[in-house]
């Protein structure tokens, strides 16, 4: 070594540094000095222990304990003359210069010294826990109340509270940390409002009123007055759902529960069901909504009745009045009315028994440029006798509906059958040229009868079996036949057939017409050849002359049928110089409703 170092590590230079690294002489034998010095820190290392570098040696660790070798005692001592926070007995007097929860214990004391003494001055000052009554008032501030207890045998026991929580006051009753039922007794309980008026009353029959103090029911609702210019907007009553609520908001219920009406979620009303699937829904055995009109004499009675399915509308159902109607109005106008005595009408704004023939349907067509429009009456005077019943009338609008311009008609007549029997026959009427401005009934024009013989412009069939009869105009055709240009060019304006073979036709070309009958030689037979053809032509004696008719006395080419019917017996109808019976059939004189 150099006398510093001994193998590169340095050695000690005091006793001190020797004794501090505690050597232990037989550990050193044979060791270097590295060895020595790694000890050594190790040694001293554990010693101190990451100590605060003011408590690292022995005499910083004395200071620290006040130099008392018996410091363990002196702690457990001084300990042993303090209160447990667990409680415990005083054994001296507490005195303070300051507060306990910022109360001052001193002028407290002040106060409570009165407490129990006999003196009047004090004993007026309090309320013996005996119970005495109070000449002032007992004031609650917010978080303490007035408690009563009552003990239940072993539980938490009931308890009145009479307290305030913040700035709002209450009263309660609880069993244990349970609310529980509270009684008020009293003839009328009141509770009232910031203004000492009272807001809810309940009087001695359970009766309750809000905004009233004299409730004439189990609730009676007043809101409060308003006037002029500042009415009242209060709700009396409201209903609100929560949210996920699916009960119903309202219901009215008879003495054994069963709901009477009731108003759903969605808004619906019941009435008799506590379901409504619709907007309003009545449901009964016999299922009546009933109008009363009390200001009208006799107070008149309408109602619509749903008994067994079937919708029932009955207006006046007692008769309590004349004339009883029922209206339809769509936007506000009139489209539909019908009468006591069984009148109906369509779009007609007045009484349709006042129209001609008193029909049964007056109907009004829409889209009418005239205020008083255009009418079709249907129905007819109830006849007890024959004669012209028109069932349908067309009445023109521009004179205010009150003049025929068409009908369509019945005409019954007696029939052979005796009483009871009758014949009908469909008669067509239309007003000429001014018919309908003079306000004259119309004309008949074209009648189906009984048998079904069609008549035109004319009542009675014309010829013996003729099944249309044709009467014309002065200088008119009795029919007209406008006919179209077939495949075959023709213009084909009638065609005949027997059972369901055609058997001839009348057609033009366009500038001739032909009359054609069947000539087929498939529906002949014994077909021979005619001899002497000339003599028999011959025979036919052709003849000039013209019409007794003819007022022009045109002279034309032909033949006299008499003359004929020897030559060609076939061709020629009837007998020379006889007579045609005609049937016609007798048409009863036409009455207007009165029976003129």
């Amino acid at each position: 070594h150099d006398g510093s170092t001994a193998g590169g590590f340095p050695l000690p230079r005091t006793k001190a540094n020797i004794d501090a690294l505690n050597i232990n002489a037989d550990l050193l034998d044979g060791q270097h000095g590295a060895y020595y010095t790694g000890y050594t820190d190790t040694a001293v290392a554990n010693i101190v222990d990451s100590s605060p570098a003011a408590l690292n040696t022995l005499n910083e660790l004395a200071a620290a304990l006040g130099d008392d070798a018996n410091f363990a005692t002196t702690t457990a001592t001084s300990i042993g003359t303090k209160l447990s926070k667990s409680g415990g007995a005083m054994t001296g007097a507490i005195t303070t210069n300051s507060t306990f929860d910022g109360r001052d214990v001193a002028a407290d004391g002040a106060t409570l010294d009165g407490l129990g003494t006999a003196s009047a001055s004090a004993a007026t000052d309090f309320v013996a826990v005996t119970g005495d009554s109070m000449t002032g008032n007992l004031d609650i501030n917010a978080g303490f109340k007035v408690k009563g207890y009552y003990a239940n045998g072993g539980g938490d026991g009931y308890n009145v509270n009479l307290g305030v929580t913040g700035n709002v006051g209450y009263l309660q009753s609880l069993n244990g940390t349970s609310l529980n039922p509270l009684s008020l007794d009293g003839s009328t309980f009141s509770v009232r409002t910031g203004s000492y008026s009272t807001a809810l009353t309940v009087d001695s029959s359970g009766n309750v009123g809000i905004g009233t103090t004299s409730p004439s029911g189990s609730l009676h609702l007043l809101t409060p007055a308003g006037v002029s210019g500042n009415e009242n907007t209060k709700i009396p009553l409201i209903v609100q759902e929560n949210s996920f609520s699916s009960a119903n908001l309202l219901e009215l219920r008879n003495s054994v529960g069963t709901a009477l009406s009731a108003f759903d979620q969605s808004g619906n009303l019941g009435i008799g069901t506590s379901s409504p699937s619709v907007l309003l829904d009545l449901e009964s055995a016999s299922p009546i909504i009933r109008l009363t009109d009390s200001d009208a004499s006799g107070t008149p009675e309408c109602q619509i009745s749903g008994a067994g399915g079937d919708l029932i509308f009955d207006a006046d159902r007692d008769n309590e009045k004349a004339s009883s109607l029922v209206v339809f109005k769509v936007d506000g106008t009139e489209r539909m009315r019908i009468l006591g005595d069984g009148g109906f009408g369509f779009n007609y704004h007045g009484d349709p028994s006042t129209l001609q023939e008193t029909p049964l349907i007056a109907l009004r067509p829409r889209g009418s440029a005239n205020v008083t429009a255009n009418y079709l009456d249907f129905g007819a005077t109830n006849r007890s006798s024959n004669g012209l019943n028109k069932l349908l009338i067309y009445k023109h609008g521009y004179w205010g509906g009150s003049k025929e311009v068409a009908s369509i008609g019945v005409v019954t007549t007696t029939s052979t059958g005796g009483s009871g029997h009758g014949y009908g026959n469909l008669v067509f009427h239309t007003g000429e040229s001014g018919n309908g401005d003079s306000g004259s009934t119309s004309t008949e024009r074209l009648r189906l009868d009984r048998g079904g013989n069609l008549l035109v412009n004319t009542t009675a069939v014309h010829g013996t079996n003729s099944k249309v009869s044709v009467k014309t105009d002065v200088d008119k055709s009795g029919i007209g036949i406008t006919a179209y240009k077939s495949s075959n060019s023709n213009y084909y304006f009638m065609n005949f057939i027997a059972n369901t073979t055609s058997v001839g036709d009348i057609y033009s070309n366009g500038s001739s017409t032909t009359y054609a009958t069947s000539s087929d030689y498939r529906l002949k037979e014994n077909t021979v050849s005619l001899t002497g053809a000339s003599e028999r032509v011959n025979q036919l004696l052709p003849k000039r002359f013209n019409f007794i008719n003819d007022e022009t006395n045109t002279l034309v080419d032909g033949f006299l049928a008499h003359e004929v019917q020897s030559v060609v017996p076939e061709a020629i109808l009837g007998t020379h110089d006889g007579m045609k019976d005609e049937e016609y059939e007798v048409t009863p004189a036409v009455l207007d409703e009165d029976g003129n």
